[in-house]
């Protein structure tokens, strides 16, 4: 859209008037709309003087493609969120990806008892690597690791 058309739609105002509304000189705004390519920083105030929305501004004056305009800022998003509203949103999502995990309904003291192998629980201690209790090697083996 020609700049000058989406001024007049935009404002229905004088560009003498529109350029005082938003403070720049009224020979600047002039100059710009007869070169068709108001500035960006003006498309902005001149939206936002005007009760316009400014994203669309700058996609209607083709300064944002579409694409940007369809949706939020996934990082502005985010920094909205509350600490709850964010630790829920990390729990769905293990939930989505693990499933319905037993990690997910035992109490940290139990996970923790799972961990440290201290007798907190009555939840024995699985026999991984990281439990710190050795495996023992089976019947008829003399190592501790399959095909060793």
């Amino acid at each position: 859209m020609k700049h000058s058309e989406w001024l007049t739609t935009t404002t229905g105002d004088s560009v003498r008037n529109v350029a005082i509304t938003i403070g720049v000189a009224p020979r600047t705004l002039a100059t710009q709309l007869e070169k068709e390519h108001l500035s960006p920083e003006n498309v902005i105030k001149i939206a936002e003087a005007y009760e316009a929305h400014p994203v669309g501004a700058l996609v209607a004056t083709e300064y944002l493609d579409t694409k940007w305009a369809e949706g939020i800022d996934p990082e502005m998003a985010v920094r909205e969120l509350t600490d709850e509203q964010l630790a829920n949103e990390i729990l769905r999502r293990l939930r989505d990806v693990r499933g319905d995990h037993d990690a997910f309904h035992t109490p940290v003291a139990d996970l923790d008892a799972r961990r440290s192998n201290t007798p907190n629980s009555d939840v024995d201690p699985l026999p991984y690597a990281a439990n710190q209790r050795p495996l023992e090697p089976e019947e008829g083996d003399d190592d501790y690791g399959p095909g060793a």
